[in-house]
């Protein structure tokens, strides 16, 4: 059986954090401390231990002395013409080796000279993450001439980043190193340049998901000396999970409860998730103790605040918290094992946003009860404990944007585009699906042609109830709240979770985003294309500003229509409208090279073919003159027939 080393961990010594914000607070990027880490590497199986912190390497060095620990470092190194910014793996160093590489960090090129002089074992870190927004091809061909070793498969990062860049590896040959070389004037470094060493590693910043990604040695080896040579010839090979949004919320969480706990975990906002019964961890804290310190949060609350709203808030929070976690018994097996709770990432996710449904349905009727009584303080009060359980929730959304933020870049980086294997996938955002209207009407007629155009199709709706579509998959949300139209329009009003539908949208990677109505599901669709860097199509069926202003009588209503409706169109690729429409689209400043016409309900197969354009034109728009010089053809597949 082979052996297996998590190569990417890091532990409380990267206090310098990479992050300006962190730095500004004095918090670390981590709380995790190293006898820990070991302690959770080696009970998931692996067969060393790694740390590699950011630019020091004073954390593995109190473990230095156990024959299965890897002195590692993360080293923040940078090109010297543009200061893109890299990280760089480097296992099997000492003090010396670690004053002599942050020496020459501001110049790449000498910390390459370096490790091949050293022979030090390393890996660049997740090459394809542009960590200040630098990186481009020709930085990725000048570190494959640089540096033997590249880490495939980083357990914080999105698995696509594996799918673009092992195939580019795998594939060098020595007429790409020679055509690289002559571009770049640089002589390639270590032996048979072509072939490159994978690894893998968890990039674990909270104790919850050591050991979850690793680099795998053959059976064979034995010792530290014999595992440092596999990572320098390449004899070895990433394995284990990619990473996700909630893993990279979770971090977030565990730093965060950490730094607002003083690095005191055994009190504080720590306390308020888990403690293992054995302690593994900063996040620990058994449920016990989370539902006294809950209770005791909300019986306190009446002298905090006469506000009637804030004393409705607190138990509800309390009793939203304890009934989720019975729901979820996986909490109470990580419990069982020792482990953090909050590494288990589904279940914690489908807790917290139980707790945000129920907290906001709550909200929203506090609100309204105060509007009701004229009380203005107690409807300020409900928008102040609205934002701030936003902020709570920021984690989540920061991530689901920050795990896509490469998702564009990737062709442009690698020629590997998202998608090309399979058939495209669109996202219809619609509030009026199940109406009778002329749109409504419409869309069906269209989306039961979308089978024979070669398209999955999913509507996205948010109804208090659905029905299924035919030829179509609908996600229906479950609204959050939901209650007439109010100035006198048909039908009703719903709001959905938009954390989940960031996560199902994030989830299913769609290709193309549609946005049928410009109401609260369209504006959803809006904030998804935005995160996943997607083509946006919008249907533009009647002057909705106008039909406000008719309803309404009031004009700073249709004015904050219009501005809506510009702030969607402005970013859309295609706006579908009836030729009388036109005007329309022209006084909300949409050119006429974003119009096209309207289908006909019978004219299906147009209407999608619009998206299939939309989505080949952002494809080789993606596409960087080297990676579009590498492919005969940029157009995929899929599109072109």
């Amino acid at each position: 059986m082979n052996k297996r080393v998590d190569l990417h961990c890091h532990s409380i010594a990267s206090a310098d954090g990479a992050e300006a914000v962190l730095d500004a607070i004095h918090c670390p990027e981590c709380y995790s401390k190293p006898a820990d880490i070991h302690q959770q590497a080696k009970s998931r199986g692996m067969d060393w231990v790694a740390i590699t912190d950011h630019d020091t390497i004073a954390g593995v060095l109190t473990l230095a002395d156990r024959p299965d620990v890897l002195v590692g470092e993360e080293v923040t190194c940078y090109f010297p013409i543009d200061r893109c910014k890299i990280h760089l793996l480097v296992w099997g160093l000492n003090p010396t080796d670690h004053a002599a590489l942050q020496s020459r960090a501001d110049d790449i090129h000498r910390v390459a000279e370096y490790i091949e002089h050293r022979q030090l074992a390393h890996a660049v870190a997740h090459p394809l993450y542009r960590q200040n927004d630098r990186l481009e091809r020709h930085h990725l061909e000048q570190l494959i001439l640089l540096f033997k070793g590249f880490e495939c498969l980083n357990g914080a990062h999105a698995p696509s980043h594996r799918a673009a860049l092992e195939p580019l590896l795998c594939g060098l040959t020595r007429n790409d190193i020679a055509r690289f070389e002559a571009a770049h004037r640089i002589r390639p470094r270590w032996p048979e340049p072509w072939i490159k060493s994978r690894t893998g590693g968890s990039d674990d910043h909270g104790l919850l998901n050591i050991g979850r990604t690793w680099t795998e040695v053959p059976s064979g080896t034995n010792t530290t000396a014999e595992l440092l040579e596999c990572l320098r010839t390449g004899q070895c090979r990433p394995g284990g999970e990619a990473g996700s949004s909630l893993k990279l919320a979770h971090n977030f969480y565990s730093v965060a409860l950490g730094y607002l706990s003083d690095g005191d975990h055994q009190s504080g906002p720590a306390a308020l998730l888990m403690q293992p019964r054995r302690k593994v961890g900063p996040v620990g804290r058994t449920i016990r103790a989370a539902k006294r310190k809950l209770a005791a949060a909300a019986s306190r609350l009446p002298r905090w605040s006469g506000s009637s709203t804030s004393r409705l808030l607190a138990p509800l929070a309390a009793k939203s918290f304890a009934d989720g976690w019975t729901r979820h018994k996986q909490l109470d097996r990580a419990l069982a094992r020792g482990e953090a709770p909050l590494g288990e990432h589904q279940a914690m996710f489908d807790l917290i946003s139980g707790l945000d449904r129920e907290m906001t349905a709550g909200l929203l009727k506090a609100m309204g009860l105060a509007a009701k009584r004229i009380d203005v303080p107690g409807v300020f009060d409900c928008l102040a404990a609205a934002a701030a359980q936003q902020c709570f929730l920021w984690p989540y959304y920061f991530a689901h944007v920050h795990q896509n933020r490469e998702r564009d870049a990737l062709a442009r980086l690698t020629g590997w585009q998202a998608g090309a294997d399979r058939r495209p996938r669109v996202a219809l955002f619609t509030d009026s699906l199940d109406n009778t209207t002329t749109p409504g009407i419409w869309l069906h007629h269209w989306l039961a042609s979308a089978p024979a155009s070669e398209i999955d199709v999913c509507v996205m709706t948010c109804q208090d109830h659905s029905h299924p579509i035919d030829g179509c998959v609908r996600r229906n949300f479950t609204p959050v709240a939901s209650c007439a139209m109010p100035l006198g329009f048909g039908g009703r009003l719903t709001l959905p979770s938009v954390l989940e539908v960031f996560h199902e949208c994030d989830r299913q990677q769609f290709d193309v985003i549609h946005v049928a109505t410009p109401g609260v599901m369209g504006l959803c669709g809006l904030a998804v294309a935005k995160m996943l860097r997607s083509p946006l199509l919008c249907t533009h069926a009647m002057d909705y500003a106008d039909l406000i202003e008719r309803q309404t009588q009031e004009m700073r209503l249709s004015a904050a229509a219009r501005w809506v409706l510009r702030m969607l169109y402005s970013t859309a690729h295609t706006v579908f409208a009836a030729k009388p429409q036109r005007a329309v689209l022209h006084r909300l400043g949409v050119p006429d090279d974003k119009i096209a016409d309207l289908p006909t309900p019978e004219s299906g197969d147009l209407f999608w073919a619009q998206h299939l354009r939309a989505l080949a034109n952002d494809r080789i728009d993606n596409l960087s003159p080297e990676t579009t010089a590498d492919n005969e053809s940029p157009r995929p597949a899929a599109v072109a027939s």
